[in-house]
């Protein structure tokens, strides 16, 4: 793979954590979920897996062919010795507008494609 050398990679200052797995999912077809502070916490999330598309996992048009706003959430360990170390998050598909929550609170946002 030519861009290899792209990926983290473990050494003996860094570590990795995979957050691949299942996480919390839900469509916010009235751009609510800001306001009603989703960033807390999602108020009826479905399981989705992640790596995916969800137009790959569902089966209803609506869904399949989704354009609006949607919200991804789960939640991860962090070590004890990255305490007062720097902690980067990669997401490797995150197109168009995306906005990142740690705790709650926005720590990147992201337009374009």
């Amino acid at each position: 793979m030519p861009f290899e050398s792209l990926y983290p990679r473990v050494t003996a200052t860094r570590r990795i954590q995979d957050m691949c797995g299942t996480w919390d999912f839900q469509f916010d077809p009235k751009s609510v979920g800001v306001e009603e502070g989703w960033a807390n916490g999602l108020p009826d999330p479905i399981d989705m897996p992640v790596p995916s598309s969800f137009a790959d996992v569902f089966t209803d048009k609506w869904s399949r062919e989704y354009t609006g706003d949607f919200w991804y959430a789960t939640k991860l360990f962090v070590p004890g010795e990255w305490k007062d170390g720097s902690v980067d998050i990669r997401f490797d598909s995150a197109t168009h507008n995306a906005t990142v929550y740690v705790n709650g609170t926005e720590v990147v946002s992201h337009k374009g494609g």
